[in-house]
């Protein structure tokens, strides 16, 4: 059954990332966030605040520690690795088959 246009497209609850290595890192601590089909949002904070570790989780890149990511009804948490990577929902064309066989080159709006 294909998603419903309402509702949430993206959902983190008590969404939690740790980076460990000779000291521990907690980058993300209980973030709750709901995005709504067709709501733009902006992710702000200085660096090093965890918005690159956010929206890697978010989408699926990157896994994390604790909490659940409900990505177009699919909860992302509940599987693989394998699974995440063939999950290509609409909103994240950039994982397009197409971008595999070719090359294209991304610049910022308003660049040459």
């Amino acid at each position: 059954m294909p998603p419903s246009m309402d509702g949430a497209i993206v959902q983190a609850v008590r969404l939690r990332k740790v980076y460990r290595g000779a000291n521990e890192v907690e980058a993300l601590r209980g973030i709750d966030i709901e995005v709504e089909r067709g709501e733009m949002i902006a992710i702000v904070g200085p660096s090093g605040s965890g918005k690159t570790t956010l929206l890697n989780c978010l989408s699926g890149l990157d896994s994390f520690d604790g909490g659940k990511v409900i990505v177009d009804g699919q909860d992302l948490s509940a599987m693989s690795d394998r699974a995440r990577s063939q999950c290509s929902p609409r909103s994240r064309t950039w994982r397009s088959r197409s971008c595999s066989r070719t090359s294209t080159r991304v610049s910022p709006a308003g660049a040459p």
